[in-house]
């Protein structure tokens, strides 16, 4: 009997480190849940929680500006001004028409390093997204290019995007409608004809 109360005794003392090892996992686990799923407050409406992580509905301009070092209009000055007050014109002649305004800078040079190197010398805090590398085989030349025929390839131009998105909060999720190009800009002097000239869209931008 006393030998059957040691083995009771050692099966415990084994299994209590198991116990504590899988009690702190899945406390570990839950906190990565927490992190990963928006955390939802009462008396909260739902898109101020979704301001908070930076997430809203409504209509988006996003404007794609293609230019690279390998163009020589691409490295005037001129154009470099432009592109660099280009976020702020379009939100101060468009924000009442558009939730958010994003510019995406797309920089058709054929390695990273020589692609970050050029829209550094614009300024990055000019841009909310950047793509750079594979020239004209970038993903966003690819898709827009190549697959959607926005423009003809010849840099520098703009392409202007107006969008809808609805925002989701529980579930999480973001719901694109269709891509309308508003514009289309060729060269650094349509650029800045259409930036001084009132920035109108050849169709309404509702």
């Amino acid at each position: 009997m006393s030998a059957f109360r040691t083995s009771c005794a050692l099966v415990v003392v084994a299994v209590i480190p198991f116990l504590l090892t899988y009690a702190k996992s899945k406390r570990t686990l839950d906190d990565i849940g927490r992190v990963a799923e928006p955390a939802t407050s009462a008396g909260v409406s739902d898109s101020a929680q979704l301001a908070r992580i930076g997430l809203s509905s409504g209509r988006e301009l996003i404007a794609y500006v293609y230019s690279g070092s390998g163009c020589g209009t691409c490295r005037s000055p001129e154009l470099k001004t432009l592109i660099g007050s280009l976020r702020d014109s379009l939100k101060s002649a468009h924000s009442r028409n558009f939730q958010t305004v994003k510019v995406v800078g797309v920089a058709i040079d054929g390695d990273v390093e020589t692609g970050l190197r050029y829209l550094s010398g614009i300024g990055m805090e000019s841009f909310d997204e950047i793509s750079v590398g594979s020239g004209w085989q970038n993903q966003v030349v690819v898709e827009t290019i190549w697959r959607q025929h926005r423009s003809e390839a010849g840099a520098p131009f703009v392409i202007l995007v107006a969008r809808e998105v609805h925002a989701q909060l529980d579930p999480l999720s973001l719901r694109y409608g269709p891509d309308s190009v508003l514009k289309v800009l060729k060269g650094v002097h349509q650029l800045a004809q259409w930036m001084s000239g009132g920035q109108q869209f050849a169709q309404a931008a509702k």
